[in-house]
């Protein structure tokens, strides 16, 4: 026989439910949440198998190693056939710790689903409750374990690795028992490795009792700026989603918290630091400063996010993710598929959309031979628990469920014995599903339709509850409503989910009516009502008779609803109802309402209609008193009557005569009369009406005008005035002909208006004006406002123009300003400023017949001397400018340089000196002076005043043969104006220095490379010294520079060779002459060591170099000859003097 395991599926969120499969055809069971305390028996076997990889919908993933954050499903086998298992004996698994506390990581492993509360059944009885914490899972047996005997079982759990290790089997704790348990495919946990991610969505896995979506959108900083339109190698610092949630029943929740972004960086991946929240940025800063704004439509179905990075663009090496989350409609529904898409704004690749759904990894265990297949159906139940408490729906609550199959064509059963139908034959048969638990079904032969549907009785229900709307049926990818066909397939267990939504027992509202008065005989009486249910529901109960109840149709449980009654009244009756409270409906109960009417007889009113004669200002209203003669006298005012309409009192009793009297109504600026008013008399439900007349009159005034002239203008000028009047007529008008002086009165202006005086046009020519404010005035009843209005007029002030001529080049942009002060009765004074020569600028205004004294303020131009012209003063008449030129003559102020020649040296006489000189003035002048003999001085030309002047030697006309020429240093010398500025040029010169040149003659057989060095030493104060060396036989080598008149005494080195006897020339001293050679040759002869044998003396031979009695040594050659042969490719001879010169030296 076969074993196979079957996939329940349903979707969870970090966790799985957990499933326990008894051995057998038909048996099946899960465990859930255990009782808090539970007595541990120590003689349950428990064993666990090797952990196996799964994916986030449980299924497995054989071969594969376990990363941290992977599922792993634990599959564990339990036993407690020879423990006696009593009520309240339980067994644990526990999961291996990592030694540490809290709060880092303490196990390797982790329960995916914590507190998870399901049955624990045996053979389909509940024998107890199963409860996951994060490290342990305990089972506990109830009362219904006493009566079983071999209790055992099959389970599997989804747990999630949490902690990497380098070991491959882990010590878990099987009912107190540590067991080492393989991890998957029996390799280390490893810790989840860096990987750039694309930009795409994802969701956490959902919970049995899940109520909200926690979705993700992920990138890498590289991939949101590719897929976001950024040219390759560039980065984004902002991105767009807009975000859509599926038509499924979701809507996003608003919370600013409940949106963040996270990052992964890839230098420290796996601890997603939070980095910012909607309205909180800059969680985070280590990896960048950011913002998380979002715009959530107002259904709640979509939404715009905007991740920006404020302080830089996104790093290519972190992943970001969007975090945010949507809530459910109810709970979640299993297998339903929940979507959500997001588009980035410019990626040409389109929307991303993520799908998730609750799976229950429940597993069967049914033993089949080849050729058949099986199907198990778990029930699932929306809108209400499981449990023991009142609303909730029994453990043992079974729905039952048709079960007609077709076996394939051409199957005989009597050709297969090993196949027992079931249910004796029947066909169709029914089995009985427990809520929230999965029963297995029997083997079928494979090709067999299996048709599935369901008979619900909502009797089996509590009170409270019953069952809503059809059933739902789900079997791998199809999803039906009422019935669900499949065929069974080869070794294969079919899972189907069959859902049910139990709802509260509807209930009812029962209104009855009390009626108080004496209304007409078969008066009934009607009501809406309106509910808060989901649904709104709303209806009528009718036709009510007083003191009877009637009922509404069917209300929804729970729902609060408001009752109101409809039109009740009753003609010639007031009606007075009590207060209807809203009422909250019961699941299966009634809620009873009494509503009261009180009807008492209609009273009567008074209306009163104001009628006016008279214009007066609009929006006048009228107010009256009344006061009645029934027994409490009742009395009020009717106020805000409006002229021409009527306006009611309140109620009065019947048969009431009441006396009105009007408040007061007058208007000020009007004489007021009133009609008399005569008492009376209210009747039953009817209005008496009265009719009051007000005439108004209104008292008018006027204004007076009295002119007033400061000035001396011309005879017989007359004024004239306008008025408006803010009365309700908006009375204007005008006073004319006003003479200095007199007062001029106006119209008949209404008392109480204020009128607005503006006096037309007063001007004079040749005059300014000034007239005095005119205040508004207001015109009382039967008086004249009096009015005083001065006109003060002055003559038209005149101008000062100045013109600047300038004569002389002075720098560009000068301009010139000027001071006036007049002999006017106000000393009128002021400045005239920024005159650019050649233009005039006038001054401000001047009163006509000023005499005015202008002074100019210091116009003075560095380097110059000033000469101003005269400034008369002048006379300012009216409207006109009176014109002044004023001439500046500028004359530039100069000095000189001189300069003094020194010499320091025995030189020629007769020499004379040169010099150059650049100024650092505007014009940059310069200059030269010639000629200037040694202790002369000479002076330059004009140079302007201030400058700085460089005054350089032409040395090189300077220079003398035979000495070296040292120029002094000079500073730039200032000029000032009539001054010589004097600067001294010292010379110094010194002669010349010679050399020494020696040649070597060899006279003998000796090696060819020999060469041969010399050491001089001088008498001059220095002792100057120093070597020739490196000279070769036949050539001349010469020395460094020795001072001039110096004698030196000059040596030959060690020269000797072997195999030589050698015999070396005399050397004199040598006088050096300015800028010459001193020569000397000198003759070494070689002659070889004679054998041992004996040989004649030689006889000496002269030696050469000897003294002739001159002042130079003799040579071997003459010193033409030697200079004319070794010297000359020295080329030694100076030009021009004379003189054998090898450097001439300047300073």
């Amino acid at each position: 026989m076969t074993k196979f395991r079957a996939k329940w599926a349903r979707a969870a969120v970090g966790a799985s439910a957990l499933a326990l499969a008894a051995t057998g055809i038909g048996a099946f069971g899960v465990f859930s949440a255990a009782p808090a305390e539970a007595a541990v028996n120590p003689n349950i076997k428990v064993a666990i198998k090797p952990l196996v990889l799964s994916d986030q919908d449980g299924v497995e993933i054989p071969g594969a190693g376990a990363q941290v954050e992977d599922p792993v499903r634990m599959y564990v086998e339990w036993d407690a056939s020879d423990a006696n298992p009593q009520p309240g004996d339980s067994f644990t698994v526990g999961l291996p710790t990592t030694g540490a506390a809290l709060p880092d990581i303490t196990h390797y492993y982790r329960f995916r689903e914590v507190g998870r509360s399901d049955p624990l059944m045996f053979d389909g009885l509940q024998v107890g409750e199963c409860v996951t914490a994060a490290d342990v899972m305990t089972c506990t047996f109830n009362q219904a374990v006493a009566a079983q005997s071999n209790v055992k079982g099959k389970m599997n759990q989804m747990l999630m690795a949490q902690k990497e290790t380098p070991l491959t089997k882990l010590p878990f704790s099987a009912n107190g028992v540590e067991t080492q348990v393989p991890n998957p495919n029996d390799e280390p946990i490893t810790q989840r490795l860096w990987t750039e991610k694309n930009v795409g969505k994802y969701a956490n896995s959902l919970k049995r009792d899940s109520t909200q979506i926690n979705w993700h959108i992920t990138g890498s900083g590289r991939r949101l700026s590719e897929r976001a339109g950024m040219p390759a190698g560039t980065y984004a610092n902002k991105v767009v989603f807009n975000d859509v949630l599926g038509a499924d029943g979701q809507t996003l929740l608003p919370a600013d918290s409940t949106w963040y972004v996270r990052v992964d960086p890839k230098s420290a991946p796996n601890q997603y630091p939070t980095v910012a929240r909607v309205g909180q940025p800059g969680i985070n800063t280590a990896y960048g400063n950011y913002t998380l704004e979002r715009t959530i439509s107002a259904d709640g179905k979509s939404a715009t996010v905007t991740l920006t990075r404020t302080d830089g663009n996104f790093d290519p090496a972190i992943n970001y993710e969007i975090v945010y989350s949507s809530k459910i409609d109810g709970n979640v529904i299993p297998e339903k598929q929940y979507t959500n898409s997001a588009t980035l704004v410019g990626d040409k690749e389109g929307p991303i959309t993520s799908v998730i759904s609750y799976r229950d990894p429940i597993t069967y265990t049914i033993e089949m031979k080849p050729g058949y297949g099986a199907f198990g159906v778990k029930k699932y139940v929306l809108g209400a628990q499981v449990g023991a408490d009142a609303g909730q729906i029994p453990a043992a609550t079974a729905v039952t469920v048709n079960v007609k199959y077709e076996l394939p064509a051409g199957w005989d059963p009597a050709l297969h014995p090993e196949w027992t139908a079931p249910e004796g034959g029947t066909n169709p048969y029914t089995m009985k599903v427990p809520v929230e638990q999965g029963v297995a079904g029997v083997a079928f032969p494979k090709g067999t339709k299996v048709t599935l549907t369901e008979s619900l009785d909502s009797a089996q229900l509590p009170a409270a509850l019953r069952w809503q709307g059809d059933p739902s049926f789900s079997v791998g990818s199809t999803s039906a409503v009422n019935e669900v066909s499949f065929t069974i397939a080869e070794n294969n267990v079919s899972a189907v989910s069959l859902t049910n939504t139990a709802a509260p027992a509807p209930g009812k509202i029962a209104v009855t009516k009390k009626v108080v008065g004496d209304i007409p005989a078969g008066k009934t009486f009607a009501f809406d009502y309106v509910c808060d249910d989901a649904a709104k529901t709303s209806g009528s109960i009718t036709d009510v008779v007083p003191g009877q109840a009637k009922e509404s149709a069917e209300i929804p449980a729970g729902a609060t609803c408001t009752v109101t009654e409809k039109d009740a009244s009753v003609d010639g009756s007031t009606l007075v109802t009590s207060a209807i409270d809203p009422v909250t409906v019961k699941a299966g109960e009634v809620a009873a309402l009494e509503v009261t009417n009180t009807y008492t007889p209609v009273p009567g009113k008074i209306a009163v209609t104001k009628k006016v004669v008279g214009d007066i200002p609009a929006g006048k209203t009228f107010a009256f008193d009344y006061v009645c003669d029934d027994a409490a006298k009742t009395s009020g005012s009717i106020t805000d009557v409006v002229p021409g309409q009527a306006k009611e009192s309140a109620e009065i009793p019947a048969g009431a005569t009441c006396t009105v009297t009007e408040k007061d109504a007058s208007v000020a600026g009007f004489n007021l009369q009133t009609s008399t008013i005569d008492p009376v008399m209210v009747k039953t439900g009817e209005v008496a009406a009265l009719e009051v007349t007000n005439t108004y009159t209104p008292v008018p005034g006027k204004i007076a005008v009295t002119k007033k002239v400061v000035g001396d203008i011309p005879a017989g000028k007359t004024f004239a005035f306008d008025y408006v009047c803010d009365d309700a007529a908006k009375t204007s008008g005008s006073i004319t002909d006003v003479v200095p002086g007199q007062a001029k009165e106006s119209a008949e202006i209404p008392a109480g208006a204020t009128c607005t005086v503006t006096e037309k046009d007063a001007s004079v020519a040749g005059f300014n004006l000034q007239t005095s404010t005119i205040d508004p005035v207001m015109v009382k009843t039967g008086e004249v406002a009096a009015l005083e209005v001065t006109n003060t007029y002055t003559p038209v002030p005149g101008k000062i123009a100045v013109t600047k001529k300038v004569v002389g080049d002075i720098p560009a942009g000068k301009t010139f300003a000027f001071d006036y002060v007049c002999d006017d009765a106000a000393k009128t004074s002021g400045s005239i400023t920024d005159v650019v020569p050649g233009q005039a600028k006038e001054s401000a205004e001047i009163p006509a017949g000023a005499t005015c004294t202008v002074t100019e303020k210091d116009a003075s131009v560095d380097g110059f001397n000033l000469q101003t012209s005269t400034i008369d003063p002048v006379m300012v008449k009216t409207g006109e400018v009176a014109a002044l030129e004023v001439t500046n003559t500028y004359t530039p102020k100069v000095g000189k340089i001189s300069v003094t020649k020194e010499v320091v040296g025995d030189i020629p006489a007769g020499k004379t000196f040169s010099f150059d000189y650049v100024c650092n003035d505007p014009a940059k002048t310069s200059g030269s002076i010639l000629n200037v003999a040694a202790g002369e001085t000479k002076e330059s030309g004009d140079i302007p005043d201030g400058a700085e002047c460089l005054v350089t030697e032409r040395e090189a006309e300077a220079a003398v043969d035979g000495f070296v020429l040292e120029c002094s240093a000079v500073d730039p010398v200032p000029v000032k104006a009539g001054e010589v500025a004097a600067v001294l040029m010292t010379n110094t010169y010194t002669p010349a220095p010679g050399n020494i040149a020696v040649t070597k003659k060899v006279v003998g057989d000796i090696p060819a490379d020999k060469t041969f060095s010399f050491d001089y030493v001088c008498d001059d104060p220095a002792k100057t010294s120093g070597s020739i060396t490196d000279v070769a036989a036949g050539d001349t080598k010469v020395s460094r520079d020795i001072p001039a008149g110096a004698t030196c005494t000059v040596t030959e080195k060690d020269a000797s060779v072997d195999g030589f006897t050698l015999q070396t020339s005399t050397i004199d001293p040598v006088v050096i002459k300015a800028g010459e050679v001193a020569t000397l040759e000198v003759t070494n002869t070689y002659t070889p060591v004679p054998d041992p044998s004996p040989s004649p003396t030689p006889t000496p031979s002269k030696t050469p170099g000897g003294h002739d009695g001159g002042d130079r040594p003799n040579l071997a050659r003459t010193g033409a000859d030697v200079l004319g042969g070794s010297l000359a490719t020295l080329t030694l001879l100076g030009i021009g003097g004379g003189l054998l010169a090898l450097r001439r030296a300047r300073r």
